[in-house]
């Protein structure tokens, strides 16, 4: 009867340890790059938003301090400047315009396209907007 374990069972077990823990380890690290992401889009959505006010006033070649598209009374300076800093970039582009029908007067239709913002050097966030002229 044997009572411990050969060279060969050794090396086994330490092979397939060796493989759950960089199998461990790539996971848990994926797991931080799509975090980092994700805070990363919820920063440019967070501090973007108020663009989405303007609607057809954008300009694609203007960038927006946000300072200027928010309003507050009651802002000290170090919130203001904080505000004046931030910059963001806007760009809607017409896709098509949808015929939905004619009453006799006049034809009604919708317009469609795709509208990106970006924040600093994140990726930038896509939308698909469909407004009436």
């Amino acid at each position: 009867m044997k009572s411990a374990f050969s060279f060969i069972e050794v090396i086994i077990s330490v092979v397939i340890l060796s493989y759950l823990g960089v199998a461990i380890l790539n996971f848990n690290s994926f797991n931080k790059n799509a975090m980092f992401k994700n805070i990363k889009k919820q920063n440019t959505l967070l501090l973007t938003s108020p663009i989405l006010t303007l609607k057809d006033k954008i300009d694609n070649a203007k960038v927006y301090k946000l300072n200027n598209l928010v309003t507050f009374k009651n802002l000290s300076d170090e919130d203001r400047n904080f505000l004046k800093s931030i910059e963001i970039k806007a760009k809607k582009r017409l896709k098509d315009k949808l015929f939905l029908y004619n009453d006799g007067k006049k034809d009604f239709f919708v317009e469609y396209g795709s509208f990106s913002i970006s924040y600093k050097e994140n990726d930038p966030l896509s939308f698909m907007y469909i407004e009436r002229p």
